[in-house]
């Protein structure tokens, strides 16, 4: 609720519809995610205090951190990504390629890595397996 209001606050901003953000809001929520900390009673008392102080230092909603990836295509067809995401899951296993759509593209991306070091070693094994790709950033 409260990305879409931001949403909505940037759409009136910038006066136009903003699709890409739209897109990216759909496809990765947690990068809009916000922790709230709970409201303080009117007469709270010490011990409720602690209780709201200590609850509202952990966040709300876990948000994992920035995820590096490897893009193994990018094509203008749907049906067209579709298919070869059917042929690199065949090699690199059922699951394990996303796609994510693009103004005018499909885009098929391999992994979730916690660093560009470990997406860069993952695709030097998909480049021994005839694949090719290159890391994208978070």
């Amino acid at each position: 609720m409260l990305a879409a209001s931001a949403l909505g606050l940037l759409t009136q901003l910038l006066g136009s519809p903003i699709v890409d953000l739209q897109e990216d809001l759909r496809s990765h929520p947690w990068r809009y995610a916000v922790a709230s900390a709970p409201a303080v009673p009117a007469t709270s008392s010490a011990p409720a205090t602690a209780e709201i102080t200590a609850k509202a230092s952990k966040p709300a909603i876990a948000v994992p951190g920035p995820r590096w990836s490897i893009q193994l295509a990018s094509l203008s067809n749907e049906e067209a990504a579709l298919q070869r995401k059917q042929e690199l899951e065949a090699v690199l296993g059922s699951g394990s390629v996303s796609i994510l759509p693009s103004t005018g593209a499909w885009k098929l991306r391999h992994g979730a890595f916690a660093d560009r070091k470990e997406a860069l070693k993952v695709r030097e094994e998909i480049k021994k397996q005839g694949l090719d790709g290159f890391v994208v950033d978070p």
